[in-house]
């Protein structure tokens, strides 16, 4: 056999474990059987959550402003199973405090996310470090590059 049709062979081989692999971990999955299954079946289907505490114009708002109970409802009840919920760091964060949390907000916040649980649908936090109205499409901004601001930002992330 030659070099070409070995490769070949060897692809379509790869090919057909792999899409076995898949069927066998989708079967396991909807089973509950595989490690983490339950985990995966509720993060399968989701919806970002922006303009809340991420890319907001103005004050922070409660979460009923930006998103009703009723319509987090529809969206679980359309199959939707979680929300990923951005949050910019500046939101929730004063410099002045010791925790370097702002209660104020982080009361809100975590209002809102008990709402968005309560309602049946899971949350995937996303804490930004910097501000995306500022920073354009530097997500990271100065974390890893500023030595001070990395090792504050781990120290709020804590």
């Amino acid at each position: 056999m030659n070099k070409r049709k070995k490769d070949n062979l060897i692809l379509i081989l790869a090919g057909v474990l792999v899409f076995f692999l898949i069927i066998q971990s989708t079967s396991l999955l909807a089973d509950g059987k595989m490690p983490g299954g339950e985990r995966t079946v509720r993060f399968a289907r989701g919806l970002n959550l922006a303009f809340w505490f991420w890319l907001n114009k103005g004050e922070i708002v409660s979460l009923e402003k930006r998103i009703s109970l009723s319509e987090l409802k529809k969206l679980r009840n359309m199959g939707i199973t979680f929300l990923r919920v951005p949050v910019d760091m500046a939101n929730i964060y004063d410099p002045e405090r010791a925790d370097r949390l702002n209660p104020e907000k982080l009361a809100l916040l975590f209002d809102g996310l008990k709402k968005i649980i309560s309602c049946g649908l899971a949350v995937n936090f996303d804490l930004h470090s910097i501000s995306q109205l500022e920073s354009g499409s530097d997500y990271s901004g100065p974390l890893g590059r500023d030595e001070k601001f990395t090792e504050e930002f781990y120290f709020f992330w804590e």
